[in-house]
């Protein structure tokens, strides 16, 4: 058997050692767990506007991504919006959803599933901004923004099924989420 000379051996290992380092880092590299508090008693769609210029980073406790959200349902912050990937879906990987007060974390199933009392639907996510931002503020008036930067956002229902069923028949035009 021939041997391989030193000199392709040097730039073979560096090789190597360039795609381990690769590898392994973007295995670390997938989406923290969240953990999303909800205001006790809050029924309806919730939220979260990411990449948003002067607004608070997303804190990390006992390695979850921590949503707590406002009364009125919406949480904007300034971090990016996490991608999960294969491995973390094969890893178990899940988010935990809690009802809280000034006192208490109460969990709520987070279904969605009829025999569990699921309290958690319609997740989905889109792009908000491009130039022109419009919605309503918690005062019920609309709004439009023409300076607003384009960013991220994911929503999902927090209530009952017979709740989400009903939110959803109160807009027809709309499939899910907030307005």
């Amino acid at each position: 058997m021939k041997r391989v000379p030193a000199w392709l051996l040097l730039p073979l290992l560096l090789l190597l050692s360039i795609v381990f380092a690769t590898g392994t880092g973007q295995a670390q590299q997938g989406r923290h767990p969240c953990r999303y508090l909800i205001p006790e008693g809050y029924v309806g769609w919730v939220q979260v506007d990411y990449q948003i210029e002067g607004a608070p980073v997303l804190p990390i406790e006992d390695g979850y991504r921590v949503y707590k959200f406002p009364p009125s349902g919406r949480l904007q912050t300034s971090s990016a919006v996490e991608v999960g990937t294969y491995a973390d879906l094969l890893s178990g990987l899940k988010d935990e959803y809690y009802y809280y007060s000034p006192d208490t974390q109460r969990p709520l199933p987070a279904g969605p599933n009829r025999a569990d009392g699921g309290m958690i639907w319609g997740h989905g996510d889109g792009q908000g901004g491009s130039g022109t931002a419009s919605g309503l503020h918690t005062s019920g008036e609309r709004f439009e923004d023409a300076s607003a930067k384009t960013y991220s956002y994911e929503y999902f229902f927090v209530g009952t099924e017979e709740e989400y069923k009903n939110y959803r028949a109160q807009d027809e035009n709309r499939a899910d989420g907030p307005e």
